[in-house]
Protein backbone atom coordinates (compact mmCIF):
# COMPACT_ATOMS: atom_id res chain seq x y z
CA UNK A 1 0.00 0.00 0.00
CA UNK A 2 1.32 3.73 -0.96
CA UNK A 3 1.84 5.64 1.85
CA UNK A 4 -0.47 8.93 1.84
CA UNK A 5 -0.06 11.81 3.42
CA UNK A 6 -3.36 12.91 5.57
CA UNK A 7 -4.30 15.87 6.70
CA UNK A 8 -6.92 16.14 9.37
CA UNK A 9 -9.01 18.88 10.89
CA UNK A 10 -9.77 18.83 14.66
CA UNK A 11 -12.62 20.66 15.83
CA UNK A 12 -16.00 18.74 14.23
CA UNK A 13 -13.88 15.84 12.04
CA UNK A 14 -12.25 14.74 15.78
CA UNK A 15 -13.58 16.04 18.47
CA UNK A 16 -17.25 17.78 18.91
CA UNK A 17 -16.80 21.96 18.96
CA UNK A 18 -19.64 23.21 17.01
CA UNK A 19 -21.97 22.36 19.04
CA UNK A 20 -20.76 23.87 21.95
CA UNK A 21 -20.89 27.21 19.96
CA UNK A 22 -24.72 26.15 19.25
CA UNK A 23 -25.79 25.71 23.08
CA UNK A 24 -23.56 28.50 23.98
CA UNK A 25 -25.33 30.83 21.34
CA UNK A 26 -28.54 29.43 22.48
CA UNK A 27 -27.53 30.63 26.08
CA UNK A 28 -26.75 34.18 24.89
CA UNK A 29 -30.21 34.53 23.26
CA UNK A 30 -31.81 33.53 26.12
CA UNK A 31 -30.09 36.10 28.27
CA UNK A 32 -30.12 38.88 25.80
CA UNK A 33 -34.24 37.99 25.88
CA UNK A 34 -33.69 38.38 29.68
CA UNK A 35 -31.41 41.82 29.41
CA UNK A 36 -33.84 43.81 27.05
CA UNK A 37 -37.17 42.19 28.95
CA UNK A 38 -38.57 45.53 28.69
CA UNK A 39 -37.49 46.24 25.08
CA UNK A 40 -39.53 44.92 22.17
CA UNK A 41 -36.21 43.04 21.31
CA UNK A 42 -36.17 40.57 18.22
CA UNK A 43 -34.46 37.25 19.14
CA UNK A 44 -34.99 36.51 15.30
CA UNK A 45 -33.01 39.68 14.64
CA UNK A 46 -30.27 39.15 17.56
CA UNK A 47 -29.58 35.81 16.12
CA UNK A 48 -29.22 37.41 12.69
CA UNK A 49 -27.07 40.14 13.96
CA UNK A 50 -24.36 38.09 16.08
CA UNK A 51 -23.83 35.34 13.34
CA UNK A 52 -23.40 38.09 10.93
CA UNK A 53 -20.38 39.44 13.16
CA UNK A 54 -19.43 36.46 14.12
CA UNK A 55 -18.48 35.53 10.44
CA UNK A 56 -16.95 38.91 9.67
CA UNK A 57 -14.84 38.36 12.80
CA UNK A 58 -13.68 35.28 11.17
CA UNK A 59 -12.10 37.09 8.25
CA UNK A 60 -10.95 40.32 9.60
CA UNK A 61 -9.26 38.56 12.57
CA UNK A 62 -9.39 34.89 12.38
CA UNK A 63 -9.94 31.96 14.27
CA UNK A 64 -8.52 33.38 17.23
CA UNK A 65 -9.82 32.90 21.21
CA UNK A 66 -11.92 36.28 21.32
CA UNK A 67 -13.53 36.59 18.16
CA UNK A 68 -16.68 34.72 19.40
CA UNK A 69 -17.13 36.17 22.65
CA UNK A 70 -16.32 39.88 20.90
CA UNK A 71 -19.06 39.06 18.76
CA UNK A 72 -22.02 38.47 21.55
CA UNK A 73 -20.71 42.20 23.03
CA UNK A 74 -20.85 43.69 19.41
CA UNK A 75 -24.06 42.52 18.97
CA UNK A 76 -25.54 43.41 22.36
CA UNK A 77 -24.07 47.40 21.40
CA UNK A 78 -25.98 47.36 18.11
CA UNK A 79 -28.65 46.00 19.66
CA UNK A 80 -28.63 48.73 23.00
CA UNK A 81 -28.24 51.31 20.45
CA UNK A 82 -31.26 50.09 18.27
CA UNK A 83 -33.54 49.80 21.23
CA UNK A 84 -32.62 52.45 23.38
CA UNK A 85 -31.27 50.91 26.06
CA UNK A 86 -28.00 52.03 28.12
CA UNK A 87 -25.37 49.64 27.92
CA UNK A 88 -23.64 48.24 31.00
CA UNK A 89 -20.29 47.33 31.29
CA UNK A 90 -20.86 44.30 34.03
CA UNK A 91 -23.37 43.46 31.53
CA UNK A 92 -20.59 43.34 28.63
CA UNK A 93 -18.35 41.23 30.81
CA UNK A 94 -21.17 38.89 31.66
CA UNK A 95 -21.24 38.38 28.00
CA UNK A 96 -17.81 38.50 27.41
CA UNK A 97 -17.44 35.71 30.22
CA UNK A 98 -20.33 33.45 28.58
CA UNK A 99 -18.44 33.34 25.43
CA UNK A 100 -15.16 32.45 26.74
CA UNK A 101 -17.28 29.65 28.40
CA UNK A 102 -17.03 27.81 25.02
CA UNK A 103 -13.87 27.12 25.47
CA UNK A 104 -14.72 25.10 29.16
CA UNK A 105 -16.84 21.92 27.43
CA UNK A 106 -15.15 18.72 28.22
CA UNK A 107 -13.37 17.54 25.20
CA UNK A 108 -15.53 14.57 23.00
CA UNK A 109 -14.20 12.44 20.71
CA UNK A 110 -16.14 11.55 18.02
CA UNK A 111 -17.76 8.31 17.81
CA UNK A 112 -14.69 6.05 15.72
CA UNK A 113 -12.29 8.38 15.76
CA UNK A 114 -9.10 6.98 17.77
CA UNK A 115 -10.01 3.74 16.10
CA UNK A 116 -9.96 5.10 12.33
CA UNK A 117 -6.29 6.96 13.43
CA UNK A 118 -5.23 3.87 14.68
CA UNK A 119 -6.53 2.11 11.37
CA UNK A 120 -4.87 4.20 9.20
CA UNK A 121 -1.01 4.77 11.09
CA UNK A 122 -1.32 0.52 10.79
CA UNK A 123 -1.96 0.96 7.48
CA UNK A 124 1.37 2.74 6.56
CA UNK A 125 0.10 6.20 6.15
CA UNK A 126 1.43 9.39 7.71
CA UNK A 127 -1.07 11.72 9.76
CA UNK A 128 -0.99 15.19 10.29
CA UNK A 129 -3.45 17.74 12.21
CA UNK A 130 -4.31 20.81 10.85
CA UNK A 131 -6.55 22.97 12.34
CA UNK A 132 -7.65 26.83 13.08
CA UNK A 133 -7.56 28.67 16.19
CA UNK A 134 -5.86 29.46 19.79
CA UNK A 135 -2.40 27.49 19.41
CA UNK A 136 -2.88 27.28 23.29
CA UNK A 137 -6.68 25.85 23.19
CA UNK A 138 -6.29 23.85 20.34
CA UNK A 139 -2.97 22.04 21.85
CA UNK A 140 -4.59 21.59 25.28
CA UNK A 141 -7.53 20.30 23.32
CA UNK A 142 -5.31 18.01 21.49
CA UNK A 143 -3.82 16.47 24.87
CA UNK A 144 -7.85 15.98 26.84
CA UNK A 145 -8.40 14.25 23.70
CA UNK A 146 -5.18 11.46 24.49
CA UNK A 147 -4.23 12.33 20.64
CA UNK A 148 -0.95 13.74 21.48
CA UNK A 149 0.94 10.82 20.68
CA UNK A 150 -1.04 10.66 17.28
CA UNK A 151 0.10 14.03 16.26
CA UNK A 152 3.47 15.43 18.24
CA UNK A 153 4.10 18.56 18.19
CA UNK A 154 6.00 18.44 14.71
CA UNK A 155 2.86 17.39 13.40
CA UNK A 156 0.62 19.79 14.60
CA UNK A 157 -0.11 22.62 12.75
CA UNK A 158 -2.25 25.14 14.09
CA UNK A 159 -2.97 28.86 12.65
CA UNK A 160 -5.79 31.72 13.46
CA UNK A 161 -6.34 31.82 9.76
CA UNK A 162 -7.11 28.66 8.21
CA UNK A 163 -7.10 29.00 3.93
CA UNK A 164 -5.66 28.44 0.91
CA UNK A 165 -2.39 30.25 1.88
CA UNK A 166 -1.80 28.64 5.11
CA UNK A 167 -1.82 24.95 3.21
CA UNK A 168 0.27 25.89 0.51
CA UNK A 169 2.83 27.28 3.08
CA UNK A 170 2.38 23.56 4.97
CA UNK A 171 3.03 21.62 1.42
CA UNK A 172 5.56 23.60 0.13
CA UNK A 173 7.80 23.74 3.42
CA UNK A 174 7.07 19.91 4.08
CA UNK A 175 7.24 19.15 0.77
CA UNK A 176 4.38 16.72 0.27
CA UNK A 177 2.81 15.66 -3.25
CA UNK A 178 -0.31 16.65 -3.92
CA UNK A 179 -0.57 13.04 -5.65
CA UNK A 180 -0.61 11.53 -1.72
CA UNK A 181 -1.71 14.19 -0.12
CA UNK A 182 -5.29 13.74 1.64
CA UNK A 183 -7.47 16.62 3.27
CA UNK A 184 -10.08 15.22 5.66
CA UNK A 185 -12.34 17.79 7.45
CA UNK A 186 -15.97 19.09 7.93
CA UNK A 187 -15.55 22.71 6.95
CA UNK A 188 -16.11 22.93 3.18
CA UNK A 189 -14.43 26.53 3.34
CA UNK A 190 -11.44 25.69 5.59
CA UNK A 191 -10.41 22.05 4.54
CA UNK A 192 -11.99 21.36 1.41
CA UNK A 193 -12.23 24.17 -0.79
CA UNK A 194 -8.51 24.65 0.18
CA UNK A 195 -7.53 21.42 -0.84
CA UNK A 196 -9.36 21.41 -4.32
CA UNK A 197 -7.72 24.40 -5.08
CA UNK A 198 -4.30 22.55 -4.52
CA UNK A 199 -4.86 19.58 -6.34
CA UNK A 200 -4.98 17.81 -3.20
CA UNK A 201 -7.02 14.54 -2.73
CA UNK A 202 -10.33 15.85 -0.33
CA UNK A 203 -12.39 13.97 1.89
CA UNK A 204 -15.55 15.78 3.38
CA UNK A 205 -17.60 14.95 6.08
CA UNK A 206 -20.12 17.48 7.19
CA UNK A 207 -21.00 17.97 10.82
CA UNK A 208 -24.67 18.18 12.39
CA UNK A 209 -24.20 21.40 13.66
CA UNK A 210 -23.06 23.34 10.67
CA UNK A 211 -21.54 26.70 11.03
CA UNK A 212 -22.70 29.48 8.93
CA UNK A 213 -19.40 30.36 7.80
CA UNK A 214 -18.96 26.91 6.15
CA UNK A 215 -21.40 27.43 3.61
CA UNK A 216 -19.89 27.58 0.26
CA UNK A 217 -20.29 25.91 -2.76
CA UNK A 218 -17.53 23.31 -3.86
CA UNK A 219 -17.39 23.91 -7.55
CA UNK A 220 -13.74 23.09 -8.07
CA UNK A 221 -12.49 20.69 -10.39
CA UNK A 222 -11.11 18.04 -8.40
CA UNK A 223 -7.80 17.09 -9.66
CA UNK A 224 -7.51 14.39 -7.49
CA UNK A 225 -10.19 12.19 -5.60
CA UNK A 226 -12.90 13.86 -3.84
CA UNK A 227 -15.25 11.87 -1.54
CA UNK A 228 -18.39 12.69 0.80
CA UNK A 229 -18.73 10.76 3.87
CA UNK A 230 -21.11 10.40 6.63
CA UNK A 231 -18.25 9.20 8.88
CA UNK A 232 -14.71 8.89 9.73
CA UNK A 233 -14.69 5.29 9.89
CA UNK A 234 -15.03 5.47 6.24
CA UNK A 235 -11.68 7.19 5.64
CA UNK A 236 -9.33 4.14 5.85
CA UNK A 237 -11.36 2.33 3.48
CA UNK A 238 -12.34 5.25 1.50
CA UNK A 239 -8.36 5.72 0.55
CA UNK A 240 -7.28 2.21 0.05
CA UNK A 241 -9.76 2.07 -2.74
CA UNK A 242 -8.72 5.08 -3.74
CA UNK A 243 -5.27 4.04 -4.60
CA UNK A 244 -6.22 1.08 -6.33
CA UNK A 245 -9.20 2.22 -8.02
CA UNK A 246 -9.48 1.31 -11.59
CA UNK A 247 -7.34 -1.82 -11.21
CA UNK A 248 -10.79 -3.94 -10.34
CA UNK A 249 -13.17 -2.47 -13.17
CA UNK A 250 -14.63 -3.71 -16.09
CA UNK A 251 -13.92 -1.47 -18.93
CA UNK A 252 -16.63 1.00 -19.87
CA UNK A 253 -19.27 -0.28 -22.39
CA UNK A 254 -21.08 2.91 -23.33
CA UNK A 255 -20.60 6.11 -22.58
CA UNK A 256 -24.17 8.47 -22.28
CA UNK A 257 -24.07 12.48 -21.76
CA UNK A 258 -27.07 13.95 -20.36
CA UNK A 259 -26.54 17.21 -22.88
CA UNK A 260 -29.40 19.28 -21.55
CA UNK A 261 -27.20 22.08 -20.41
CA UNK A 262 -23.95 20.46 -20.23
CA UNK A 263 -20.95 22.49 -21.35
CA UNK A 264 -19.89 21.91 -24.68
CA UNK A 265 -16.03 21.60 -23.74
CA UNK A 266 -17.46 18.32 -21.94
CA UNK A 267 -18.88 17.28 -24.74
CA UNK A 268 -16.25 17.34 -27.23
CA UNK A 269 -13.44 15.85 -24.67
CA UNK A 270 -15.68 13.21 -24.22
CA UNK A 271 -16.34 12.49 -27.59
CA UNK A 272 -12.66 12.66 -28.55
CA UNK A 273 -11.52 10.14 -25.67
CA UNK A 274 -14.45 7.74 -26.85
CA UNK A 275 -13.33 7.94 -30.44
CA UNK A 276 -10.00 6.77 -29.39
CA UNK A 277 -10.85 4.46 -27.30
CA UNK A 278 -13.93 2.94 -30.00
CA UNK A 279 -16.58 3.47 -27.09
CA UNK A 280 -19.69 3.97 -27.96
CA UNK A 281 -20.86 7.72 -27.02
CA UNK A 282 -24.45 8.67 -26.71
CA UNK A 283 -25.78 12.44 -25.88
CA UNK A 284 -29.44 12.97 -24.87
CA UNK A 285 -30.83 15.82 -24.67
CA UNK A 286 -34.33 17.92 -25.26
CA UNK A 287 -35.20 19.88 -28.60
CA UNK A 288 -33.41 23.21 -27.73
CA UNK A 289 -30.11 21.59 -27.26
CA UNK A 290 -30.08 19.83 -30.15
CA UNK A 291 -26.29 18.22 -31.46
CA UNK A 292 -24.93 17.15 -34.34
CA UNK A 293 -24.07 13.80 -35.02
CA UNK A 294 -25.70 10.54 -35.47
CA UNK A 295 -25.24 9.15 -31.62
CA UNK A 296 -27.14 12.00 -30.62
CA UNK A 297 -30.87 11.11 -29.36
CA UNK A 298 -33.38 14.48 -28.74
CA UNK A 299 -36.46 13.82 -26.79
CA UNK A 300 -38.72 16.19 -25.60
CA UNK A 301 -38.74 19.44 -23.26
CA UNK A 302 -40.63 17.54 -20.74
CA UNK A 303 -39.17 17.69 -17.18
CA UNK A 304 -36.57 14.52 -16.74
CA UNK A 305 -37.15 13.55 -20.54
CA UNK A 306 -33.40 13.44 -21.22
CA UNK A 307 -33.04 11.87 -17.81
CA UNK A 308 -35.44 9.07 -17.93
CA UNK A 309 -34.12 8.67 -21.52
CA UNK A 310 -30.49 7.81 -20.09
CA UNK A 311 -31.68 5.75 -17.54
CA UNK A 312 -34.00 3.43 -19.67
CA UNK A 313 -30.98 3.08 -22.42
CA UNK A 314 -27.81 2.55 -20.12
CA UNK A 315 -26.10 -0.52 -18.67
CA UNK A 316 -24.30 -2.14 -16.46
CA UNK A 317 -20.90 -1.24 -17.03
CA UNK A 318 -21.42 1.95 -18.67
CA UNK A 319 -20.62 5.43 -17.92
CA UNK A 320 -23.27 8.51 -17.65
CA UNK A 321 -22.01 12.02 -17.58
CA UNK A 322 -24.22 14.64 -15.81
CA UNK A 323 -24.14 17.15 -13.49
CA UNK A 324 -27.52 16.03 -11.41
CA UNK A 325 -27.13 14.50 -8.76
CA UNK A 326 -30.77 12.35 -8.77
CA UNK A 327 -29.84 10.98 -12.27
CA UNK A 328 -26.32 10.00 -10.93
CA UNK A 329 -28.12 8.31 -8.24
CA UNK A 330 -30.69 6.44 -10.38
CA UNK A 331 -27.89 5.35 -12.68
CA UNK A 332 -25.51 4.05 -9.92
CA UNK A 333 -28.69 1.83 -9.05
CA UNK A 334 -28.06 -0.15 -12.38
CA UNK A 335 -24.52 -0.29 -11.46
CA UNK A 336 -23.39 2.57 -13.93
CA UNK A 337 -21.03 4.62 -13.34
CA UNK A 338 -21.09 8.16 -13.07
CA UNK A 339 -19.00 11.77 -13.46
CA UNK A 340 -19.54 15.15 -12.95
CA UNK A 341 -19.13 17.50 -15.21
CA UNK A 342 -15.80 18.65 -13.12
CA UNK A 343 -14.53 15.40 -13.16
CA UNK A 344 -15.60 13.85 -10.15
CA UNK A 345 -17.10 10.86 -9.93
CA UNK A 346 -19.97 9.95 -8.30
CA UNK A 347 -19.85 6.92 -5.76
CA UNK A 348 -22.54 4.74 -4.31
CA UNK A 349 -21.31 4.86 -0.50
CA UNK A 350 -21.72 9.00 -0.68
CA UNK A 351 -24.50 9.83 -3.16
CA UNK A 352 -27.27 9.26 -0.38
CA UNK A 353 -25.40 12.14 1.26
CA UNK A 354 -25.28 14.32 -1.80
CA UNK A 355 -28.81 14.13 -2.12
CA UNK A 356 -29.06 15.16 1.70
CA UNK A 357 -26.72 18.28 1.09
CA UNK A 358 -28.92 18.97 -1.64
CA UNK A 359 -31.71 19.03 -0.01
CA UNK A 360 -30.22 20.64 2.82
CA UNK A 361 -29.25 23.76 0.41
CA UNK A 362 -33.00 24.10 -1.16
CA UNK A 363 -34.42 24.26 1.77
CA UNK A 364 -32.22 26.93 2.87
CA UNK A 365 -32.74 28.69 -0.36
CA UNK A 366 -36.79 28.29 0.03
CA UNK A 367 -36.76 29.87 3.62
CA UNK A 368 -35.09 32.77 1.89
CA UNK A 369 -31.13 31.99 2.46
CA UNK A 370 -29.05 33.36 -0.46
CA UNK A 371 -26.32 30.46 -1.86
CA UNK A 372 -23.87 31.52 -4.94
CA UNK A 373 -24.49 31.18 -8.03
CA UNK A 374 -22.24 28.40 -10.44
CA UNK A 375 -18.92 30.25 -11.57
CA UNK A 376 -18.38 30.59 -14.93
CA UNK A 377 -16.65 27.66 -16.24
CA UNK A 378 -12.97 28.10 -17.25
CA UNK A 379 -10.22 26.24 -19.03
CA UNK A 380 -9.46 24.66 -15.75
CA UNK A 381 -12.55 22.98 -15.67
CA UNK A 382 -12.23 21.19 -18.60
CA UNK A 383 -8.97 20.00 -17.84
CA UNK A 384 -10.04 18.65 -14.76
CA UNK A 385 -13.00 16.75 -16.36
CA UNK A 386 -10.90 15.38 -19.01
CA UNK A 387 -8.61 14.02 -16.09
CA UNK A 388 -11.43 12.30 -14.22
CA UNK A 389 -12.70 10.89 -17.47
CA UNK A 390 -9.29 9.39 -18.22
CA UNK A 391 -9.12 7.95 -14.19
CA UNK A 392 -12.20 6.30 -15.49
CA UNK A 393 -11.41 5.11 -18.82
CA UNK A 394 -7.68 4.35 -17.75
CA UNK A 395 -6.09 6.11 -19.86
Amino acid sequence: MSTQHILLDLDDTLIHCNRHFTWTREKFLNRMMELFKDYPLDRKLVDATQQQIDVAGVEQKGLGKNRFPESLVQTYRLMCAKYGKQPSKQEEKELFELGHSVYDFAVELYPHALSTLEKLIERGHELYLYTGGDRQIQTQKVINAGLEAIFPEERRFIFEHKNTLMLKKIMQKHRFDPNRTWMVGNSARNDIRPALELGLHAIHIPDAYGWEYDRVELDIPAKGHFHVLKSIKEVPDVIEQSIREGRLREPVRNIWIDADGCPRGVIRITREYAEKLNIPCWTVSNFHHELAGDTHIVVDDASQSADLAILNRCQAGDLVITQDIGLAAMVLGKQCRALGICGQEYRPEEIALLLELREQSAKFRRAGGRTKGPRKRTSADDAAFAAGLKRILEI
